[in-house]
């Protein structure tokens, strides 16, 4: 709606003697060139990142949908975890955003939680954490590892969906191994984003494609 709106009609413009966007389409409606480049990219994300596995020597069941990410580095990356700590992937693996949650609340850092596995108790917890808090966490020390439920019960609204036997279950993952599968997190506007500056550059990528098969019609 709002690209229907800054471009009304099919943009045409020169930039450094050639005449932009290089293709357009007999609809005209540019909007719907956005639109249709943003499928297209978000369709070949997939593509792209099962050929970078493969060149790689990342070869999965899970390489059209995730990579391979050093575990210490996974307090900067967007996504989910593919694997589970109990061996195999998952399509319900904690989200990376809930893990930077947890970190702030333990007042700790990734690579603290790698290198003490003693922080597993609960009776290591902080008796004042940090952010998202409002107050102390108290524990028996039992039946929590991580505290995890202690965790998520003292927030103020939920962790991305995450259920206390998902973050225990991702922090026992994340401490055991060096690397893991990771889905990552593409934001739609990215795609969307590039869509746009491919739009207004070379234009319509599908109608390109077609016309060169002899699809598109006249």
């Amino acid at each position: 709606m709002v690209l229907a709106v800054l471009f009304p009609t099919y943009p045409a413009y020169e930039f450094a003697g050639y005449a932009l966007p290089g293709v357009s389409t007999t609809l005209g409606v540019f909007s719907l060139t956005v639109l249709t480049n943003t499928v297209l990219f978000a369709l070949a994300y997939p593509l792209v990142l099962g050929a970078r596995n493969a060149l790689t020597g990342n070869v999965s069941v899970v390489m059209f949908v995730g990579r391979r990410v050093a575990a210490d580095d996974l307090a900067t990356v967007h996504g989910s975890l593919l694997e589970s700590s109990a061996g195999g992937f998952t399509r319900s693996g904690l989200d990376l955003d809930a893990l930077r949650m947890y970190l702030r609340w333990r007042d700790c850092t990734l690579a603290d939680l790698r290198s003490d596995p003693g922080l597993r108790h609960p009776d290591t917890l902080p008796d004042t954490p940090g952010d998202p808090t409002d107050g102390a966490v108290a524990t028996d020390g039992s039946g929590d590892p991580w505290g995890a439920a202690a965790f998520l019960a003292d927030i103020d609204h939920s962790a991305y969906g995450t259920t206390p036997a998902q973050l225990r279950d991702g922090l026992d993952l994340i401490t055991d191994h060096d690397d893991v599968w990771v889905t990552p997190g593409v934001p739609f506007l990215l795609p969307l984003f590039a869509g746009l500056v491919v739009a207004l550059t070379f234009g319509d990528v599908l109608f390109y494609v077609l016309d060169a098969l002899g699809f598109a019609a006249a």
